[in-house]
């Protein structure tokens, strides 16, 4: 369905709302808020996240470790 005003076009896209687009634009929004809490904790110097405090001692994981782990997430074609 397209419609057209004087000055705008407008194209609705099939499916773009589907539940999986929903749900992992909510994932996205809670990784960013903990991205954004661990640089306010850095910035701060304090440790605001205290869900984390038993695990702190292992928070490092380098790159290669999250990277296997998001090449695993997908089967590769």
């Amino acid at each position: 369905m397209n419609w057209r005003s004087e000055h705008i076009w407008v194209e609705l896209l099939k499916g773009s709302r589907k539940r999986g687009n929903f749900f992992w634009a909510c994932i996205l929004f809670l990784v960013s808020l903990g991205f954004l809490s661990v640089g306010i904790s850095s910035y701060l110097g304090k440790n605001i996240i205290y869900i984390y405090t038993s695990i702190s001692r292992n928070s490092f994981f380098s790159a290669g470790d999250r990277d296997v782990f998001l090449r695993n997430r997908k089967p590769m074609h």
